[in-house]
């Protein structure tokens, strides 16, 4: 187990078994932390797939995996990371950001029922709301129409009646009979009532578009908020929490409980005290910097000591002047 764990913080294994108990304790720990944000996650993205946008088992298990295995990255790098003021703040703000994420997506599993409930609330206002506009943008050229049509069925009317009273000798020539003046007249009203149909068929056509209209809004609002469903479901949860205690009272525990959780890596990072072994990784550390240093100032006194040291230079001299052979030379 203690291999898997130091597999998981980065840590060297051969240097962690031949540590101290509390070492050990704090690598298991760290690798055991890591665990808890990726498992939520992976919860998270099974259920975002399954629930809300209702794909196969197979594609959700894809799903909560992935998720689960940026979570896994960005944990384990800020184990395996430096504590310093920068890094410190990188965690924070992406703990924030996760742990508000993921606050989202749990409350959206929770309160499924409630967010499609407020969904079709809203789906009914934009649908009134879309149909007024529809009513509105067309709202002149029914008048137009309507004044037209009447005012051309008056004048059909009124040749109609002009026509009547020729025929019947009570205006006009004052002949009775379908006479050619009456024919005439007949054939004016016929004219008048040509233009008054037109004039009819020409509102009933704009009117059965606008009815048209109309009745695809529910259709054009369902499939608006079906291709944005994420977005959509967020604005109603989000809308719930503002506009009832309850729910937005869980919602807060709920952020609040994942930002703990988020943060737990973090928090135990830059409280926990070192541990030995992490002394003993600062202090390789420290020698591969000195040992880097001496190389880059090129110093012959840690190269070439026999030039400095009298000592050094005496025995060399030694061992130049020696003629016979021996064991050490």
């Amino acid at each position: 187990m203690l291999k898997l764990f130091c597999l998981i913080t980065g840590d060297d294994y051969s240097m962690v078994k031949s540590d101290t108990i509390t070492s050990k304790k704090k690598v298991i720990t760290f690798g055991t932390l890591i665990f808890i944000p990726t498992f939520i996650w992976f919860v998270i993205g099974y259920s975002l797939g399954s629930k809300i946008f209702e794909l196969s088992v197979e594609l959700s298990i894809i799903i909560g995996i992935s998720s689960a295995l940026l979570i896994f990255v960005i944990e384990r790098s800020i184990v395996m990371m430096a504590s310093t003021k920068g890094i410190v703040r990188l965690r924070i703000v992406l703990g924030f950001l996760i742990a508000l994420l993921g606050s989202v997506f749990i409350d959206e599993i929770f309160f499924e029922q409630d967010i499609n409930q407020k969904l079709e609330e809203l789906k009914d206002s934009y649908s009134m709301e879309r149909r007024s506009n529809i009513d509105t943008e067309s709202e002149d050229e029914i008048k137009r129409l309507q004044i037209e049509s009447r005012e051309k069925y008056i004048d059909w009317q009124d040749a109609m009646e002009d026509a009547k009273r020729e025929a019947d000798g009570t205006g006009g020539s004052g002949t009775k009979g379908v006479h050619a003046i009456a024919q005439m007249k007949l054939d004016i009203a016929k004219e008048k009532k040509e233009t008054y149909l037109n004039s009819k068929a020409e509102l009933t056509k704009l009117q059965t578009i606008i009815t048209d209209k109309k009745n695809g809004v529910e259709a054009e609002v369902n499939e608006s908020m079906k291709g944005s469903a994420l977005l959509n479901r967020t604005k109603a949860l989000f809308s719930l929490v503002f506009n009832d205690w309850v729910v937005g009272g869980f919602y807060f525990f709920i952020t609040a409980f994942l930002f703990i959780l988020e943060f737990l890596v973090i928090i135990f990072k830059s409280k926990s005290k070192k541990s030995n072994y992490e002394r003993r990784v600062e202090l390789v550390e420290e020698i591969g910097e000195r040992r880097m240093n001496r190389i880059r100032e090129n110093d012959p006194k840690h190269f070439d000591s026999s030039k400095f040291y009298p000592s050094h230079q005496i025995a060399a001299e030694i061992l130049r002047n020696q003629k016979d052979a021996s064991f050490f030379n």
